[in-house]
């Protein structure tokens, strides 16, 4: 399957996934947990997709059908609101890792206070499923997965070769 790709023009690129180990916690507010069976929540959410600020160096527009789709079936739970930011996250906690795979605001918000809005006590490390705007604070690595692989076409190939990026989990198909 591999080879499909380039047959027409594609080339493979690599991705880079960032995180940050963190020592201490000081949440700033609480984040509230949506309801996917709600439509009043589903509602807000799409808005929220639909009209966000871009937070990372790569996102997609027009895309909120598929992040619904993946927010109203296996990710479900994780889907919060952070109402003292206007800020709607997509997230899962595993142990002490916070998996942070979206964020979408209506206005300019610091990654820095969105982060401390969704840590508890126990999360040790932050793992990003984008690539923040600014990335100065954040380990890197390269991402290594057997299933996926990042095709681009164009002019894109130099933009993802040229810096450490990932495509959003989120906008994944």
């Amino acid at each position: 399957m591999l080879n499909f790709y380039p047959k027409f023009g594609f080339r493979a690129v690599d991705e880079y996934q960032h995180c940050i180990k963190i020592n201490s916690v000081r949440t700033t507010s609480a984040a509230k947990k949506l309801n996917m069976s709600d439509e009043k929540d589903r509602s807000f959410l799409f808005n929220a997709i639909s009209n966000s600020l871009p937070i990372s160096k790569c996102s997609m527009r027009d895309n909120a059908s598929l992040i619904m789709f993946y927010c109203t079936s296996f990710m479900n739970q994780n889907v919060y609101y952070i109402e003292s930011l206007n800020t709607v996250v997509i997230a899962d906690f595993d142990n002490n890792i916070l998996y942070l795979n979206d964020v979408f605001c209506m206005k300019d918000v610091s990654l820095n206070n969105i982060i401390a809005a969704m840590v508890n006590q126990n999360t040790k490390k932050i793992v990003f499923g984008f690539t923040p705007e600014d990335t100065t604070l954040y380990d890197v690595n390269l991402l290594q997965e057997e299933d996926t692989t990042l095709f681009v076409m164009g002019d894109k190939v130099d933009f993802f070769r040229d810096q450490p990026i990932m495509f959003p989990l989120l906008s994944h198909a």
